[in-house]
C-alpha cells in the first residue's frame, strides 16, 4: 500500500480511522493542516465514508450518492439508532383537568322504523362527578321528558350526542353518538360504542389502525387489550324533578368493561380524541 505523509500505509490509517467517530476525525482536520492535507489526499470523500467505515451495515445502502445526508448527520444519526443504551420512553400525563372541559348532551328522537328528521328533545350542559376516585359525568334531563318516553305509546327510538369543549375556544369533539339499544322499566341503556379517535387521514390515525388490526385479531377483530368508550345510562328516582343521564369513560375489551381512572380519562381527552382545529 502506498504511505500516507504519515507515513502509514493507506489502509493502515483508514483502519485507525475506522475506530474514530466523526468529531474526532472534524477536530483532527481543524487543528493539523498536514493531517486534513493526507486525509484529502488518501481519500477525498473520508468524511463521507467514515460512516459505513464505522457501521459496516451502511454499506448495504442502495440510494444516489447526491442523496447522501451531510457526513455529520449521517455518522451521528447511525451512532444514536444502534446506540445500546435504553431509549427514554417519557411518560404520557394529562395536562388538562376535567374540569377545563365542558360536556354537552343532546336527547333526539325519531319514530321507530323510518327515516323522518330525528327531533331534538333536549340540549343541557353536563356536570363532572367522582365516585370512589372514579370520574364520570351527569346530565340533568326533566323528569317530565324521561317520564312521556317511558310510557309513550308509541315506538321511538331515542338517541344522544354527547359532546365535549375545550373551554374558552371553539375546539370540541365528539364522545359518542349512540341510541337507546335496552329498558328495563327504570332505566334507559343507551349502545356501548367506541369514542372517535383520531381519522385514517392523519398519520396517527392509520398507526392506531394498523395496531388495531394487526398482526392477529382476537375474535371481535381487535389487537388491543382496550379501546375507550363512552358508557351511557338514563334514569329517574321517582319524586324528583329532573332525571339524569349519567356516562363513565371506560376501557373495552374483549367481553368486559373497565373504569377508567381519571388520569386515564384526561388522558383520553387529550391523545385519542378527535378535536376540531
Amino acid at each position: 500500500a502506498r504511505p500516507c505523509r504519515f507515513g502509514l500505509p493507506e489502509d493502515a490509517l483508514l483502519g485507525v480511522l475506522a475506530f474514530a467517530d466523526y468529531p474526532g476525525v472534524a477536530y483532527g482536520s481543524a487543528v493539523c493542516r498536514e493531517f486534513r492535507d493526507a486525509l484529502t489526499k488518501i481519500k477525498p470523500d473520508l468524511l463521507h465514508d467514515l460512516a459505513p467505515h464505522r457501521f459496516p451495515q451502511l454499506r448495504l445502502v442502495r440510494a444516489p450518492r447526491c442523496l447522501r445526508p451531510d457526513p455529520r448527520e449521517l455518522f451521528e444519526s447511525q451512532r444514536r439508532l444502534v446506540a445500546p443504551q435504553p431509549r427514554q420512553r417519557p411518560p404520557v400525563t394529562p395536562r388538562r383537568e376535567l374540569d377545563s372541559y365542558v360536556f354537552s348532551l343532546e336527547l333526539s328522537t325519531r319514530r321507530h322504523g323510518t327515516d323522518e328528521a330525528k327531533s331534538v328533545i333536549h340540549v343541557g350542559e353536563g356536570r363532572v362527578t367522582r365516585d370512589d376516585g372514579l370520574p364520570g359525568l351527569q346530565f340533568a334531563v326533566p323528569a317530565s321528558i324521561f317520564t312521556a318516553l317511558m310510557l309513550d305509546d308509541v315506538p321511538l327510538d331515542i338517541y344522544a350526542t354527547v359532546l365535549c369543549f375545550k373551554r374558552g375556544t371553539w375546539q370540541r369533539c365528539v364522545l359518542t353518538q349512540t341510541e337507546v339499544d335496552d329498558c328495563d322499566g327504570d332505566t334507559f341503556f343507551f349502545d356501548w360504542t367506541e369514542v372517535p379517535g383520531p381519522g385514517q387521514d392523519s398519520e396517527r390515525g392509520r398507526l392506531l389502525n394498523w395496531l388495531r388490526q394487526n398482526p392477529e385479531q382476537n375474535a371481535d377483530g381487535m389487537n388491543v387489550s382496550a379501546w375507550p368508550l363512552l358508557k351511557l345510562t338514563w334514569d329517574y328516582s321517582a319524586g324528583g324533578s329532573m332525571s339524569h343521564v349519567n356516562a363513565h369513560l371506560m376501557w373495552e375489551s374483549a367481553g368486559d368493561l373497565f373504569d377508567m381512572s381519571e388520569a386515564q380519562a384526561r388522558c383520553t381527552l387529550e391523545h385519542w380524541c378527535a378535536w376540531t382545529g
